[in-house]
């Protein structure tokens, strides 16, 4: 049987055209994320999820990071604006072995500390903007996108966090995911 995806909210363009909306917000940050939303990937691992990142960013408006797995240590972060700015630094720049370390996603850790800085006040919101703005400037590119299987949980955290979100869930066949799994190297024998 052959995959199929399934769009969790509005279809996006990629392209720099941008739809009409007669229900748009008249908040110049709403309008905003309107304007560019942010394609967020998930769906259960061996889906597909890495070769749709792929194509993503083999578009040249669009960078999609590597899994950052970081959104659901940030999602809960309250207090003042220090603590959340620094528990939500630690937080980015922590190694998530074998999810992900920082140093793949190629940033400078000062230099992303110093955007977090400038945000005032902070927010996660604004933090993570932020950290997936700087890695879309790291690779040439106006956009971003996110992927990270297990976020298939966190849909409504990340949409409250970043409503520019729009998340494509893709479902994959089981026996064909179990068959995938199957071929890994660190599969059970």
């Amino acid at each position: 049987m052959a995959g199929k995806i399934v769009f969790e909210s509005q279809s996006f363009v990629l392209s720099s055209g941008a739809r009409a909306n007669p229900r748009a917000s008249t908040n110049p940050a709403q309008e905003r994320a309107r304007r560019s939303p942010l394609p967020v990937v998930v769906g259960c691992p061996r889906s597909g999820t890495s070769l749709l990142a792929v194509m993503l960013d083999s578009h040249p408006e669009v960078a999609v990071p590597p899994e950052t797995a970081f959104i659901g240590a940030v999602a809960t972060l309250r207090g003042s604006n220090e603590a959340v700015r620094q528990s939500f630094f630690d937080a980015v720049t922590a190694d998530r072995i074998p999810i992900s370390n920082w140093s793949d996603f190629g940033l400078d850790k000062d230099l992303l500390w110093r955007r977090l800085e400038a945000i005032d006040p902070f927010t996660v919101t604004a933090g993570l903007r932020a950290f997936y703005a700087m890695y879309a400037e790291g690779e040439g590119k106006p956009r971003y996108g996110e992927k990270t299987p297990g976020y298939v949980f966190m849909m409504p955290q990340i949409a409250a966090l970043l409503p520019e979100a729009h998340f494509i869930h893709l479902i994959r066949d089981p026996g064909d995911t179990v068959l995938s799994w199957r071929k890994t190297w660190f599969a059970p024998s």
